[in-house]
């Protein structure tokens, strides 16, 4: 990969983490009035004339047979927006600790990485390949150590499919689900 974009193979390698160290994005699912799951996100990145040049949709197969279709970077390995038809869609917030406010998270975010936790991109590229349904999807971004805080977002396509999963590296820190009295999460 490093050779085909014409970069250092140890930048390459520190861009497949670039997103446990910043970025900045906003994911809501929304229940319509006619029952349609909606679930849209933005990817708010700094240098936004480079993003755009490098962002693509990719769509990923095993053999002949479609898996689903992420919203990729070139150069990245990790899914950060994904969509399964007919079953499910999964995007990535970013969650403090960064550089910017909190060094000593950041510090924890490298301990968590050189102990063997899942990157947050790998666990949604993951879920996207093995998983088939909403349910599925949902228990593996609530149960699998992640190196990284972050928000989860994960919308169906049935009744109430969806949810902002607040998580810490280990654990659920809040979640908020679609409901009769809840029609929207953000």
């Amino acid at each position: 990969m490093a050779k085909s974009l014409d970069i250092d193979v140890d930048a390459l390698f520190f861009i497949q983490y670039v997103y446990e160290f910043t970025a900045f994005c906003t994911s809501s699912v929304v229940k319509m009035a006619n029952g349609t799951i909606v679930h849209d996100r933005n990817l708010d990145f700094a240098f936004p004339d480079v993003m755009r040049k490098i962002t693509f949709e990719g769509k990923f197969y095993q053999g002949d047979k479609y898996l689903f279709t992420g919203v990729m970077f070139a150069g990245y390995n990790g899914v950060l927006t994904g969509f399964k038809g007919g079953a499910f869609s999964i995007s990535i917030n970013e969650r403090k600790p960064s550089w910017r406010t909190d060094p000593f998270g950041l510090v924890m975010n490298f301990a968590f990485l050189f102990a063997g936790a899942t990157q947050p991109s790998k666990l949604i590229r993951d879920t996207l390949t093995n998983c088939g349904d909403y349910s599925c999807a949902y228990n593996q971004l609530t149960t699998v150590t992640v190196i990284s805080p972050c928000y989860l977002i994960v919308a169906g396509t049935k009744d109430y499919e969806g949810a902002v999963i607040t998580r810490d590296r280990t654990s659920i820190a809040n979640l908020n689900q679609l409901s009769e009295s809840n029609w929207y999460v953000l």
